[in-house]
């Protein structure tokens, strides 16, 4: 079993501009991770685009019985869990994710994006029971274990 402790310790050592290594660096895409906040079970991420728009969102740890749609495979330790985090954030943040495209709760006047089985939540309600059907109850890849 990946130590939740462990997942922790690698977002929070997370430093600099994210994004796929194909892009240059400069677009506005690009995100940061800029706050981790552990809870029991899961993790409280604020993620940053370059351009400034920010977004907060709860993450489910290895250690919950909670989904983890952002897994397409069994990861190997905690650094493969964390890749395949950031490689799901980098699709969402690419696609316009933290803008006005996604829904958002509001919860002590912090603001967060909305995790659903296909992804962050689509304000359009048609386009977000589409990809909710799509999807499926468990995600794109189903049920992930390790």
């Amino acid at each position: 079993m990946i130590a939740d402790e462990d997942i922790i310790r690698i977002l929070q050592s997370l430093d600099s501009w994210r994004g796929p290594e194909w892009r240059k660096r400069e677009e506005p895409f690009d995100y940061r991770i800029t706050d981790v906040v552990a809870g029991e079970g899961f993790a409280d991420i604020e993620v940053q685009q370059r351009d400034g728009l920010t977004a907060r969102l709860v993450v489910s740890l290895a250690s919950s019985d909670s989904p983890q749609y952002w897994l397409y495979a069994p990861p190997a330790n905690a650094w493969d869990w964390v890749n395949q985090l950031l490689i799901s954030i980098d699709e969402e943040v690419f696609t316009l994710g933290l803008g006005a495209s996604r829904s958002r709760t509001v919860s002590e006047g912090v603001s967060y994006v909305t995790v659903e089985p296909y992804g962050w939540r689509r304000s359009d309600e048609h386009d977000h029971l589409r990809l909710k059907a799509a999807a499926g109850p468990d995600g794109w890849h189903g049920k992930i274990s390790d």
